[in-house]
């Protein structure tokens, strides 16, 4: 059958049609190129009109694929191979096509089947679309502009970034500051992007870029610090002129970009490690490089001496606010937590001191340090408390002596005497004096606790080293002798 003779087989015709135009003084008709699929497996036919850049017409597929019917009388009868050949018009659906020309395999097909195939016929010329060819041939300028290929570069170069470190010292506030930057060099298009890399305590906040990606301008010869206006370097360059000045005048453009070999902007070729470039007024030293930067420059530029340039860091002196004294309300801590923070936060403990020692106290016996006979009788138990290093007093109640017993002195950090330091475990001696909230008091005895926690824990506490300690642990006498 025709369906498997024929499959994946395509008759391709060239053809035009012509289409009236009223109403328009620039054309009265146009003349519309096609293309006409014919498909022997099952005698279907499709047309198809090249799109064309800005004609204004609905154009592609013209007629789907199906079988198409001949014109009246015959429209009970469908097109078949044996209506298209060279020379020949078509009508479908009251659009007459002429057919011009066929492919070699169209000619090769219709020559097997016995058909005699004509000569290729030219292609008639469009009116309009030649008018709109001169229009726009007349928009082009006559004068020849540089040829700038920066598809090439893009695509040799895409990705490619030169990294240098540079130092600026800036001394615009009147004081010399050192700041670090990062300078990127895109190889694609010939852009510099520089990065500032902010230090700890610097006041400056920000994303970082000191300066956006852009060509950066070369300064003037003239002035070391300033660039050029704008306007006043321009991206063509006059090799020659070929008559005096006037209008008439012809003038050759370096399209090849064959001049001095200078460059208003910075290349690959200014930068180095060592050099100093400026940026907008502001001198930075490349100091440092990649490694991708080093391994460009020895295979394009034959550069081995990669040496990074060592400065001598600058002795910043460091201002410390001094503490101020104790105000007296609350403690030591809480009052130097507001003193360094701005919002004030709870002072951190030490939880694992805590874990450790627990409830754990040590507990001493003392009494005045005077021979006076109402206040020299009186005994007090010193507690001190190892998981937070905090001291309470309480008072021995003993009858018909006319003052009450209880708390002496709230559980609290006590200073020493000169209020210098806090009080800490060395300072607890049996027979020394110690000096507690401005009262003194002499240290007589030590609870079996304390005696044995000192001796485990062998902290080298002054009280196993005192005449006091003995195997029975005999304590003070309770009255001056």
């Amino acid at each position: 059958p025709a369906w498997i003779a024929y499959d994946r087989q395509t008759l391709c015709f060239d053809a035009y049609f012509q289409e009236a135009v009223h109403e328009k003084r620039e054309e009265n008709y146009r003349v519309r190129a096609c293309k006409i699929y014919f498909f022997p497996a099952d005698d279907t036919i499709e047309v198809i009109e090249p799109r064309k850049p800005n004609s204004g017409l609905p154009q592609g597929k013209l007629l789907r694929r199906h079988r198409v019917p001949k014109p009246a009388p015959n429209d009970d009868d469908f097109f078949k191979v044996d209506d298209f050949n060279l020379g020949e018009q078509v009508t479908f659906y009251g659009r007459t096509f002429m057919i011009v020309d066929c492919d070699a395999f169209t000619r090769d097909f219709l020559t097997r089947l016995g058909f005699e195939v004509g000569e290729a016929q030219p292609m008639p010329d469009d009116p309009y679309a030649r008018l709109r060819a001169d229009q726009h041939e007349a928009q082009v300028p006559l004068r020849p502009y540089e040829r700038q290929d920066k598809l090439k570069k893009f695509l040799d170069n895409d990705r490619c970034v030169l990294r240098f470190y540079a130092v600026w010292d800036d001394t615009g506030n009147g004081e010399s500051e050192r700041r670090y930057m990062i300078v990127h060099y895109f190889l694609a298009d010939d852009t510099v992007e520089v990065r500032e890399v902010q230090q700890n305590n610097s006041g400056r906040d920000g994303p970082g870029i000191f300066l956006k990606r852009q060509k950066l301008p070369k300064a003037r010869p003239d002035h070391s610090h300033s660039v050029a206006a704008p306007g006043a370097v321009t991206s063509r360059t006059l090799l020659n002129v070929f008559a005096k000045d006037g209008m008439k005048g012809r003038s050759i453009l370096d399209s090849l970009q064959l001049g001095d070999g200078t460059s208003a902007h910075y290349t690959d070729r200014d930068l180095e490690v060592g050099c100093t470039i400026n940026v907008f007024g502001r001198q930075m030293l490349l100091c440092d490089c990649d490694d991708f930067t080093k391994r460009y420059y020895r295979d394009t530029f034959g550069i081995e001496d990669f040496a990074p340039v060592e400065l001598e860091e600058p002795v910043k002196q460091v201002f410390e606010a001094p503490i101020p004294p104790h105000t007296g309300i609350g403690s030591d801590e809480d009052s130097l937590v507001s003193v360094n923070h701005l919002i004030p936060k709870p002072p951190k403990k030490e939880f694992g001191k805590w874990f450790k020692e627990g409830s754990n106290k040590l507990q001493f016996t003392a009494r005045f340090d005077t021979s006076d006979s109402i206040d020299g009788p009186r005994r007090f138990t010193i507690s001190y408390f190892l998981a937070d290093d905090t001291i309470s007093v309480f008072e021995v109640a003993q009858r018909n002596s006319g003052v009450m017993g209880g708390k002496f002195i709230e559980r609290r950090p006590l200073k020493t005497a000169d209020k210098s330091r806090r009080l800490n475990l060395f300072d607890f001696v049996v027979g020394n004096p110690i000096n507690l909230n401005s009262f003194r008091f002499i240290i007589i005895d030590a609870s079996d606790f304390t005696y044995q926690y000192l001796e485990n824990a062998k902290v080298g506490h002054a009280l196993k080293q005192t005449a006091y300690l003995m195997p029975c642990h005999a304590p003070l006498p309770l009255w001056p002798c």
